[in-house]
C-alpha cells in the first residue's frame, strides 16, 4: 500500500485501537480489516470511525514529498485519499503539492516582494516628480505646440478641482484628439518635454517594471501632474493658458506650429471617419502610410467635409466590389485609397463642385480641435468646412 509510517496522536485506548485497525496492513500490503469488520470489533458506526481516524491519525507517504525544498511527506487522513494517490502514482500522473509550511512561507515572500515592488514604484514616481519640480514649467517658455496640447489636455481631463489630470479614458463624452493614436502622441509628447509626469497617487497596479527594469504604463490609463513652482497651481496655469491662446498675436507668433497641428487634426479626422465607413460596411482595413499620403494630398485642396464625401463613396464602392466579385473583405477595403485618390484628382481636373458632408454625430469635434479652431482662430469648427494651409516641409 506504500504506507511509510502511521502516526497516531491520541492516547485514548479505544480511539487508538480504531486508528491502528484502520491503517493496519497484511503481508500482501492490503488493508488488514475492512471498515465493516472494524465496526463489528468496536461497536462504532462508519461515520464515527472515519471521524476518529481523521482527527487522530495519518498515513505518511515518503514517495510523495512536498514539491518545494522541505520535502515533507504527504499525510493521508482516509483510505480513499490514499488509494487515489497510489493509483495516480502507479500511472505516473501524480501531481506535485506544496505543504502548508512552504505555502505560508511563499505567501510571506510574495508579500515582501510586492511591498518591495510597490516601494520601488513609489520611489520612482516621487523622485521623478521631485526632479521635474526643480525645473518647473514656465508658460512664457512654452512653444505654441506645447501650449495648445497642454490646454486641450486640461480642458479634456483636468479634474474638477484642477489639482491633477485624470486618465483620458475616463472622459467618455469627449475626445482629446480625433483619434486614440493622436491622443497618445499628445500625452507622450508632453511627457517627453517634462511638462507632465505620472502622478504618485496612481493605483500602483497600473505601473510595472519590465525585464530590463524600465517602467511601463498605459498613458491613457494613468493620472498626471504638472510640475509647477511653489505658489503656482494648475488652476492658475489653466487660466494663464486660456489667456495666452486668446492673445491677438498668438497665432502669428506660433504660425508654423499651429499650421502643422491644423493639418494633422484634419488628417486624423479623415482617418477616423474612414475607419467608421469601413466598419459600417463590415470591411477590414488598417491605415498605413499610403492611405495617409492619399488623404494628405486630398486635404491640400479640399476641406475635411469634402474629403468625407470621397471617403464615403470609396466605402460604398468597396462594399459593392466585395459583393459583386466575392473577394476577401480586406482586398475590397484596400481599393478605398485608390478610389479616393482618383475621385479627388478627377474633381480637381474637372473643377467639380464637391458637396461636403456634415460632421458625423459619433465623431464630434475633439478638445484639441476646439482649442485650435474655435479659441485660437475664433471660428465655429472652422477646420471642418474649409481647406487649410498646407504645412511647409521641414
Amino acid at each position: 500500500m506504500l504506507i511509510t509510517e502511521i502516526t497516531i496522536s491520541t492516547d485514548e485506548p479505544t480511539e487508538k485501537q480504531i486508528c491502528e485497525l484502520y491503517w493496519q496492513e497484511d503481508d500482501n500490503g492490503k488493508y488488514a480489516y475492512k471498515v465493516k469488520e472494524i465496526i463489528e470489533k468496536t461497536a462504532f458506526n462508519g461515520f464515527q470511525i472515519n471521524h476518529i481516524v481523521k482527527k487522530n491519525s495519518a498515513a505518511v507517504a515518503s514517495w510523495w514529498p512536498c514539491s518545494r525544498g522541505c520535502k515533507r511527506p504527504y499525510r493521508f487522513y482516509s483510505r480513499s485519499e490514499l488509494d487515489t494517490a497510489v493509483r495516480k502514482f502507479n500511472r505516473g500522473n501524480l501531481e506535485p503539492w506544496v505543504c502548508t509550511h512552504c505555502y505560508a512561507n511563499e505567501l510571506i515572500e510574495r508579500g515582501e516582494r510586492e511591498i518591495a515592488v510597490r516601494k520601488k514604484k513609489c520611489d520612482y514616481l516621487l523622485s521623478n516628480l521631485k526632479k521635474l519640480s526643480e525645473s518647473p514649467i514656465d508658460i512664457n517658455r512654452l512653444n505654441g505646440k506645447e501650449i495648445v496640447y497642454l490646454l486641450a489636455l486640461l480642458r479634456h481631463s483636468g479634474s474638477e478641482d484642477l489639482t491633477q489630470i485624470n486618465p483620458i479614458i475616463e472622459n467618455k463624452s469627449d475626445r482629446l484628439a480625433p483619434t486614440h493614436l493622436y491622443s497618445l502622441r499628445i500625452l507622450n509628447y508632453l511627457s517627453s518635454q517634462d511638462i507632465i509626469c505620472v502622478s504618485p497617487k496612481n493605483d500602483l497596479a497600473k505601473i510595472v517594471f519590465d525585464e530590463d527594469d524600465q517602467i511601463r504604463f498605459s498613458p491613457e490609463s494613468v493620472e498626471w501632474l504638472i510640475p509647477l513652482s511653489d505658489g503656482t497651481s494648475i488652476a492658475q496655469l489653466y487660466k494663464d493658458l486660456e489667456e495666452k491662446v486668446a492673445e491677438p498675436n498668438f497665432y502669428k507668433e506660433n504660425e508654423e506650429d499651429l499650421v502643422n497641428i491644423e493639418f494633422l487634426i484634419s488628417e486624423e479626422e479623415c482617418i477616423e471617419y474612414l475607419y467608421k465607413v469601413t466598419n459600417t460596411h463590415n470591411l477590414s482595413f488598417s491605415v498605413g502610410e499610403k492611405t495617409r499620403t492619399v488623404l494628405s494630398k486630398c486635404l491640400e485642396t479640399y476641406s475635411v467635409s469634402q474629403t468625407f464625401s470621397f471617403i464615403w463613396n470609396s466605402g460604398r464602392n468597396a462594399a459593392s466590389f466585395y459583393m459583386s466579385h466575392q473577394v476577401p473583405k480586406k482586398y475590397a477595403a484596400n481599393t478605398m485609397p485608390g478610389f479616393i485618390q482618383r475621385q479627388s484628382e478627377r474633381a480637381l481636373t474637372n473643377d467639380w463642385d464637391v458637396t461636403g458632408f456634415r460632421r458625423d454625430y459619433d465623431l464630434k469635434q475633439s478638445s484639441l480641435s476646439r482649442v485650435v479652431f474655435n479659441t485660437v482662430l475664433r471660428t465655429d469648427d472652422g477646420g471642418f468646412d474649409r481647406a487649410l494651409p498646407v504645412p511647409v516641409p521641414d
